[in-house]
């Protein structure tokens, strides 16, 4: 049994849209693991600790400071990181913000633990059968819409223009196959606009 850990974004003490969707993609791979979903919140005192009671965090780390009411890389480093040492976590899960762009490399760096970082999906090691089993990503949905796919990172890119072009993904060495039907959809900003 492995649990799985959330990050949730704030502002000003409002949960940010995003801190659902790592709620919920927490929820799934705790699920998976058969281990408890715990989630941490750093910032201003707010609603964010009774948000991610409400979406299923059986335990939920807050540090509320209004000395971390603007993102400090290093502060916030800190406080992710103590959490996550606490607990028996196999993943900590943040999103795809700036802020959750910023704040993974600083996490995988001070845990000492890779970082998956695309829409694939990853494998996880399953302690009781010591064998790593692959948890598919969202490229595998039926639908896919991905907006300005030219600005993804090129690792990202790559996967997506594999999935949209060969309707296939390779993922650590092996390549799979998407649902059927698989419908990818696209949208790309202008060059002339960034």
């Amino acid at each position: 049994m492995a649990n799985v850990l959330a990050y949730l974004e704030q502002r000003d003490g409002a949960v940010k849209r995003i801190a659902y969707e790592a709620l919920t993609a927490g929820r799934v791979l705790a699920d998976g693991l058969g281990g408890a979903l715990h989630a941490v919140v750093v910032g201003p005192p707010g609603v964010a600790a009774d948000v991610a009671g409400a979406y299923g965090a059986e335990k939920v780390f807050v540090l509320a400071d209004e000395a971390a009411r603007l993102y400090q890389p290093g502060l916030y480093a800190a406080a992710v990181v103590t959490c996550a040492k606490a607990g028996d976590y196999a993943a900590v899960v943040l999103g795809a913000t700036a802020l959750g762009k910023d704040l993974g490399p600083r996490l995988a760096a001070r845990l000492g633990c890779p970082l998956a970082a695309d829409v694939t999906g990853l494998s996880v090691f399953n302690q009781q059968t010591r064998e790593f089993e692959f948890r598919p990503g969202p490229v595998f949905a039926n639908v896919l819409l991905v907006d300005e796919v030219n600005r993804a990172m090129p690792k990202t890119q790559s996967a997506l223009l594999e999935a949209m072009a060969e309707h296939q993904v390779t993922v650590d060495g092996v390549t799979r196959t998407p649902p059927h039907p698989f419908v990818p959809l696209a949208t790309e900003k202008p060059i002339e606009q960034e």
